[in-house]
């Protein structure tokens, strides 16, 4: 694994083109990496390992979320799925009923930008309509984590901008590993602190 890399659609440091082409499937996306690191990566990675956050407020929360996993699980390396609990919490940023929220973590062959496409996909097939921001939905997939990537482009911010400040992220996240760092912002648990007031609780059928 590479660790502190960061690409950037502007920057052409260290690294061929070629070699984040290969990986995002993004031609003017560069990599940021030691020259010892670079020829690692110029072949496309067997599996990449992804975290995913799922979260639901119209319909049968918990059956949309289940049925979201069940569809994405093709495209996933057989054994590597895990799944944190569902967790209950309230709409931010807008009115709505509560959302049921999970993170999951795998292993895919596919590139960050094939598996956003996947995502979308799979948003647009369980009814996912986009309207407002923070409007209510019935579904919503929002990729994470890439490995320890950093990843800025018009399509993908990798990590994902606002996770660090989202109770119903880091809480099933941290359920699935307690000691998870976020690229560029520390230990993943250092930020519950920052995050009071906001509801979040695991949810009991």
């Amino acid at each position: 694994m590479a660790h502190g890399v960061v690409l950037d659609a502007g920057d052409g440091i260290n690294v061929k083109q070629a070699e984040a082409s290969c990986y995002l499937q993004q031609p003017e996306a560069c990599r940021c990496l030691e020259q010892s690191e670079a020829s690692r990566w110029l072949q496309q990675p067997e599996a990449s390992r992804y975290f995913v956050g799922l979260g639901a407020n119209l319909g049968d929360r918990i059956e949309t979320l289940k049925t979201a996993i069940s569809l994405l699980t093709p495209w996933l390396v057989t054994g590597s799925l895990r799944q944190s609990s569902f967790w209950e919490s309230e709409a931010l940023g807008g009115p709505g009923p509560n959302y049921i929220n999970a993170v999951i973590q795998f292993d895919s062959p596919l590139s960050a930008i094939a598996l956003l496409d996947t995502m979308q996909s799979i948003e647009s097939t369980l009814g996912r309509q986009r309207s407002t921001v923070n409007a209510p939905r019935t579904l919503d997939l929002d990729l994470l984590l890439v490995e320890d990537l950093q990843i800025q482009l018009d399509r993908l911010i990798i990590p994902h901008p606002r996770m660090h400040q989202r109770a119903f992220v880091l809480y099933p996240l941290l359920e699935l590993d307690s000691g998870l760092t976020i690229p560029g912002l520390g230990a993943a648990s250092d930020w519950l602190g920052t995050i009071g007031g906001q509801v979040c609780r695991r949810w009991i059928d």
